[in-house]
């Protein structure tokens, strides 16, 4: 549940945060927040998309006590019946607990176990729940590479016009001398842009998740990019046929490793101009 990327977000509260404090969230949803302890196993799962809401429940309906950014980075303690919305801590914006959708979450975990590692929320929790290895939380910061990954935009045709289908490939090149893991895309389309396909290579593999805005969040993975290699995310689209002349689409992206540094970058997809320009 989380308008992102191009847009803003999804989440939820009950009460403002008073000045300098948090929301008091001790019995959000009716029923007292998880207690800590050595009993309860804390993971950490990372936002995928630009904004995401938290809420005071698990569901769009229930008020937003807060919200997250892109590649803020929470601490995962319980989950609903299904597993679909995770108890998280915390909001950057009140410091609120509260409910974030998990298809808008990377975890530090296997997000498959999630029903079995996340304790029900409410339910007393269980001794079990070590993070298998390789599912810890991310890496410190001494282990990210000294390169960032490189963005290339390649927009087929070069120029757009209104309900044209084109394609943008998103090229992803690691610089460094080491390969980088577990290396994720994460594009949210403008709502100007209708999403037809996505492809990519270098053996990775794709997600496609509707957000609340109603607009596809494209979420690529990669297991490994080698040291001086490139893969890309190959998306096919169709422009809105009622854009005006002049009108301008921005398209952000947010990429990174476990052990690659979290960037954002942008393209910029133009109308034809208002004024053509006159050549003498």
């Amino acid at each position: 549940d989380g308008d992102s990327g191009n847009s803003g977000g999804d989440g939820g509260p009950g009460q403002p945060a008073g000045p300098g404090g948090p929301v008091d969230n001790s019995d959000i949803f009716g029923q007292p927040a998880p207690e800590g302890g050595a009993a309860v196993t804390a993971y950490s799962a990372t936002v995928d998309v630009a904004t995401l809401n938290v809420r005071q429940g698990p569901g769009t309906t229930f008020p937003v006590v807060g919200s997250l950014r892109a590649g803020d980075t929470v601490t995962v303690t319980a989950r609903n019946e299904d597993a679909s919305w995770w108890y998280i801590c915390c909001a950057t914006d009140t410091g609120a607990q509260g409910w974030a959708s998990a298809q808008l979450l990377t975890p530090s975990f296997d997000r498959a176990q999630a029903a079995t590692l996340l304790p029900l929320f409410g339910a007393s929790p269980t001794p079990a729940a070590t993070p298998v290895a390789g599912n810890a939380a991310a890496p410190k910061s001494g282990a990210v590479l000294p390169e960032p990954l490189t963005v290339e935009f390649l927009l087929d045709p070069p120029f757009v016009w209104q309900g044209i289908t084109g394609t943008l490939e998103i090229r992803l090149s690691n610089p460094n001398t080491t390969a980088v893991n577990r290396a994720q895309l994460s594009d949210e389309l403008p709502a100007a842009l209708t999403l037809l396909d996505v492809r990519v290579d270098g053996g990775g593999r794709v997600e496609r998740i509707d957000t609340a805005a109603g607009r596809p969040l494209i979420v690529a993975r990669w297991p490994t990019i080698a040291a001086g290699t490139s893969v890309s995310a190959l998306i096919t689209f169709q422009v809105d046929s009622d854009l005006a002349n002049g009108d301008v689409i921005d398209n952000l992206i947010a990429v990174r490793g476990t052990n690659a540094a979290y960037q954002t970058d942008a393209v910029t997809i133009g109308m034809p101009p208002l004024d053509p320009p006159l050549f003498e």
